[in-house]
């Protein structure tokens, strides 16, 4: 996973703009029960969705993951 973002922001003093960059990059492996070729991502208004499916005959480990609001 990889992100850059870029924004400009002008000044009230003068008119050249000041330019500020941040980048985010995260990577993770894709366990052997999902379908390598039917994985798929969206990336919309600040939130990556990913789409793994299983393949057929994969064990159904269903698990709750906790998520903290900072």
């Amino acid at each position: 996973m990889r992100s850059a973002r870029n924004a400009r922001r002008k000044s009230r003093a003068t008119t050249c703009p000041s330019a500020r960059t941040a980048a985010f990059s995260a990577a993770s492996t894709v366990p052997d029960s999902v379908e390598k070729d039917k994985i798929q991502a969206r990336f919309n208004k600040g939130v990556l969705m990913l789409s793994m499916p299983k393949k057929p005959g994969a064990a159904d480990g269903e698990r709750t993951i906790a998520v903290s609001k900072d």
